[in-house]
């Protein structure tokens, strides 16, 4: 593949996290505007995309037997594109929340296709190379994304939606540059023993899982990081939306050096993984200075910018290299539905604390590493015989 082709797989890696996360710096001006809804429906104007993309996410495969991906991913990006921008028109809470899932929609689609392509046209330590850079491309997106949200705020929330009309850009790419569909005979000739590849290797749901877990600790970030700062009275939506794109940043690095790190720690690294993210979340727990607050959200990001790379490689390497797609497609629901439930769960898990704040969220999320920690040693355990 030539740089531009590579250019237009990343692009989609690119608007991922524009869908979600960098929606957090506008969330205390659409609460304050929408002054009657519950939080948690606010809170969901960030995480409902990642709901709606867990049916099509699962759909893909059906999708596939009779549309390209292009050209599947080519629908998606038109639907993110309107979903994104017809969110500034929003005249309550339940409208904002059905644009939302119109993003979510397309979202579903260009999301785990993004993941499919690197799976299709890459392979070993190639492979393992282009998801350390999708994922840091994700990253970049998310924190140019989220400074940009961040200023857009300030000028009112409505034009935070704005940001969304990168996908056009990335529309452009695909249209133009992105390669027809990778074909494989074999795959052609084994298209019947899917279903028993996947009893053969039921494995990828450990990795699955850890994605799963790995997604509801982190967005514990950017759905209370705006909370936080208000609450140790330490800025406004332009600081959280500062210390999200710092642990963004860090996600960044830790995804670009992901080769080099899977390479040294090997099936072991999930622990490291985790291990970062727990003692981030201790940190911001009991932080009440802005150099703490940096250093947590600093080791949260350090550790989840490995997850998605970590579980997609692992679960690809499972199975038949004819099922790559299949096992991305559920792994990549476990993102998503991590992804959703988050705010749900980490809300259960403050009033089971006894802790009423935004702490209860952050410490909440340590019990999510904790149990992340506890499927790590089961997935080394089980994997021993894995090689990457």
């Amino acid at each position: 593949m030539n740089k531009i082709q590579k250019l237009s797989i990343l692009s989609l890696s690119f608007i991922s996290l524009i869908a979600t996360a960098a929606m957090a710096p506008a969330l205390n001006g659409i609460q304050l505007h929408f002054i009657n809804a519950p939080e948690t429906l606010i809170k969901l104007v960030v995480t409902l995309p990642a709901l709606i993309c867990i049916p099509i996410g699962l759909l893909n495969k059906a999708f596939m037997k009779f549309i390209s991906k292009k050209n599947l991913i080519i629908i998606g990006l038109i639907l993110y594109t309107i979903g994104g921008l017809s969110s500034s028109l929003s005249p309550n809470i339940y409208v904002l929340l059905f644009t939302r899932a119109i993003l979510g929609l397309g979202l579903g689609v260009t999301a785990p296709l993004s993941l499919v392509l690197i799976g299709d046209f890459f392979h070993g330590k190639e492979r393992a190379k282009f998801m350390g850079f999708s994922t840091a491309t994700t990253n970049l997106g998310g924190i140019l994304s989220t400074l940009f949200v961040g200023f857009l705020v300030s000028l009112g929330w409505r034009y935070s939606f704005l940001v969304y009309a990168v996908a056009i850009i990335v529309l452009i790419l695909i249209v133009f540059f992105l390669p027809n569909d990778y074909e494989n005979n074999e795959e052609k000739l084994s298209t019947g023993n899917i279903e028993e590849d996947i009893r053969l290797n039921k494995g990828i749901f450990k990795y699955a899982i850890l994605v799963f877990l790995g997604l509801i600790a982190f967005y514990a970030i950017p759905t209370n990081m705006d909370f936080l700062v208000k609450l140790r009275n330490l800025g406004g939506a332009s600081t959280a939306a500062n210390i999200v794109s710092i642990g963004t940043l860090t996600s960044l690095i830790s995804a670009i050096i992901f080769p080099k790190l899977i390479k040294i720690f090997k099936r072991y690294f999930s622990l490291i993984i985790f291990i970062s993210m727990f003692l981030g979340f201790i940190i911001l727990g009991t932080a009440h200075s802005m150099p703490m607050i940096l250093l947590g959200a600093i080791f949260v990001g350090f550790g989840f910018g490995d997850v998605i790379p970590f579980g997609m490689l692992f679960a690809s390497n499972l199975v038949h290299k004819t099922h790559t797609a299949l096992a991305i497609l559920i792994v990549t629901t476990g993102l998503y539905f991590g992804e959703f439930v988050s705010p749900l769960i980490l809300q259960f898990l403050s009033k089971t604390l006894n802790i009423q704040n935004v702490t209860g969220s952050l410490f909440g999320a340590c019990i999510v590493c904790i149990v992340a920690l506890l499927v790590s040693i089961y997935a080394i355990i089980s994997d021993r015989k894995l090689v990457i």
